[in-house]
């Protein structure tokens, strides 16, 4: 684990924001985990300004922080070289100006402005695609800016070497250097993040809630999220507390894992067979008639599990339990609420149950 402190309040490269980007973001740093292991040391490369391993390449899906670090870096870095020239654009923005030299017969100011700098930042060199004109001066510009040992920065979509948007000659010019891929956070930094999103949007959320909200989001599924969806994970959970009145919780968490993804909501089977492994019952016992304390408080849990985790009904739900009518499985379920207040045992046997069937 490990975290970059960047300031994403200042950008040095201005763009538009687009229209499906969300609410802004107030995470002032880049936090990652083993699978983004490359990206410190490429990071700190850029700061110290380390010759050897330019052109530097950060590439990714969208919202893995390519722009965050793209901007904290240069940021970073004019504080540490104050006196020095830097150049940081978008790549439509060089496209553009580019455009503007050529037509208004300045193409030698252009050159001076991006060959006389020490760091070249390109955010989005994506943007240049079909400006083949714009593209060729940017081949001509990184080899004077190798040949001068300047720096450069750029951040892509794909590996240069991937990459439709760019030429082969270009492509081989970014190739040259450190390419380094920005993966969506693992399971260690998916939890930080949440962690850092919940004291940034003031969302008091447990710390076993978080867990689950990393495992349930992080560890599954086909896709992992980004840093946008982890916030917007916490600030939907918040409002869910909110319209439910109750405080944030595993059992909350849970109900809301399992509204954002119905494919998620394990099986009564499952909750049958997790509930007496853990309190060391039998099926039968558990869907049977006995009234033993034991038993009974066992199966309340199932139950209250069973409503919270699934979209079972009360009659689905008492059916499963050996055709025990609705008003018992709402007795169970309000009496099984009621422990958790009072009955350490209980709820951490709620707790521990939560976790374990919604990662299931």
């Amino acid at each position: 684990m490990f975290s970059i402190p960047l300031d994403a309040s200042q950008f040095v490269v201005r763009r538009s924001r687009r229209r499906d980007s969300g609410p802004p973001l107030n995470l002032r740093e880049y936090i990652g985990g083993d699978e983004n292991f490359l990206v410190q040391f490429a990071a700190e490369c850029v700061v110290e300004g380390r010759a050897g391993y330019d052109p530097i390449v950060f590439f990714g899906q969208s919202a893995t922080g390519k722009s965050l670090l793209a901007n904290g870096l240069a940021l970073l870095w004019k504080q540490h070289n104050a006196a020095a020239p830097m150049v940081a654009v978008a790549g439509a923005e060089f496209a553009r100006e580019y455009g503007n030299a050529v037509q208004t017969d300045s193409m030698q100011d252009l050159r001076t402005k991006y060959r006389s700098t020490e760091l070249l930042v390109i955010d989005d060199l994506d943007e240049t695609a079909g400006k083949n004109g714009a593209q060729n001066e940017l081949v001509v510009t990184l080899d004077a800016l190798r040949k001068c040992g300047s720096h450069v920065l750029v951040t892509l979509k794909d590996s240069p070497t991937d990459s439709k948007a760019l030429p082969a000659a270009l492509a081989s010019r970014l190739s040259s250097g450190l390419t380094v891929p920005l993966l969506p956070p693992g399971l260690a930094a998916g939890r930080a993040i949440l962690k850092r999103l919940a004291v940034l949007n003031e969302v008091p959320i447990p710390d076993e809630s978080i867990e689950l909200l990393g495992k349930s989001l992080v560890s599954t599924g086909s896709s992992w999220p980004t840093v946008p969806q982890l916030n917007d994970a916490v600030l939907q959970l918040y409002q869910l507390s909110q319209h439910e009145q109750e405080p944030i919780s595993l059992s909350l968490t849970a109900r809301f894992l399992g509204l954002q993804n119905a494919a998620c909501r394990p099986p009564l089977r499952s909750i049958t067979k997790q509930v007496c492994r853990y309190f060391n019952l039998r099926s039968t016992e558990l869907r049977g008639p006995t009234r033993q304390q034991r038993v009974v408080r066992a199966r309340g849990v199932a139950m209250l599990l069973a409503r919270q985790l699934t979209n079972k009904s009360l009659v689905q739900v008492g059916r499963h339990f050996g055709n025990r009518d609705h008003s018992t499985v709402l007795h169970a379920c309000r009496k099984t609420q009621s422990l958790i207040q009072t009955d350490p045992a209980i709820r951490q046997a709620v707790e521990e149950l939560t976790l374990q069937l919604s990662t299931l």
